[in-house]
């Protein structure tokens, strides 16, 4: 988790993130990636809103039909348990953000976290900036139980990139990636390699979606999913392979 954060308009002067070793947790300084972090969501309440550790409560997450909880996948130590946002498809359950900080224009920026989904077979939506009307950008497993990273530059069309197949129950750290420099959309499993594609449709849309969480299209046609996930982030930069595997 994040020891300490300094910050005042997204300005940071430390953030402590958490590398996961032999079951623990080694906090150490990612000066290299601090200034373009904007939100970090730990996920450990039991309820209510979901904190961002960045921005004080300008980028909370808000909880739609109680969103539960249960032991989280990163932990600070055998004995201070940490908890993950765990989401009941039949009970509709989400969160969600409308703050204006994730309506992308054509920039950079990286996004994902830890996540689990407990079956497969099916469409699993992890984070997301859909409504009916416009795609912005997405991260969710296809039936094949790959993950997928969507960019859309006009609300229509869409490039994805997948990877490989995720096992269902288990845990995996996903970030998605687009490279507004040389029009790439990348994703990256578990700190591997970058799985990578030319921005096919152009410049990506901005979406007035909100960003959610185990849903998309919650204003008009929603759908949603039985997932979890723990210690989410969101950048304002193309984080390279070394920044993530920090992270991851």
């Amino acid at each position: 988790q994040i020891d300490s954060v300094t910050a005042s308009a997204n300005n940071l002067t430390a953030v402590n993130t958490p590398v996961s070793t032999t079951g623990k947790v080694v906090d150490t300084t990612i000066a290299t990636i601090e200034s373009s972090l904007v939100s970090w969501w730990d996920l450990n309440e039991t309820s209510g809103t979901r904190a961002d550790a960045v921005t004080a409560s300008g980028n909370d997450l808000t909880d739609n039909n109680t969103v539960g909880y249960a032991l989280g996948k990163v932990q600070d130590s055998a004995v201070d348990a940490e908890n993950v946002a765990s989401f009941i498809e039949g009970n509709s359950e989400y969160l969600s953000t409308a703050d204006t900080s994730f309506d992308k224009g054509n920039e950079s920026f990286s996004y994902g976290g830890w996540f689990n989904f407990p079956t497969g077979g099916t469409f699993v939506y992890l984070m997301s900036k859909v409504n009916a009307s416009n795609t912005s950008y997405m991260l969710y497993a296809n039936s094949s139980n790959q993950l997928i990273s969507r960019l859309s530059s006009d609300g229509t069309a869409t490039t994805d990139v997948t990877t490989g197949a995720i096992t269902p129950g288990t845990w995996f750290f996903a970030i998605a990636v687009y490279d507004s420099v040389n029009d790439l959309q990348k994703v990256s499993l578990n700190g591997g390699a970058f799985v990578t594609a030319a921005n096919s449709t152009g410049a990506y849309a901005s979406s007035t979606a909100d960003l959610t969480w185990s849903a998309i299209n919650i204003s008009t046609a929603p759908l949603y999913d039985t997932t979890q996930a723990d210690v989410n982030c969101f950048y304002n930069s193309a984080l390279t392979l070394a920044e993530i595997n920090a992270l991851y």
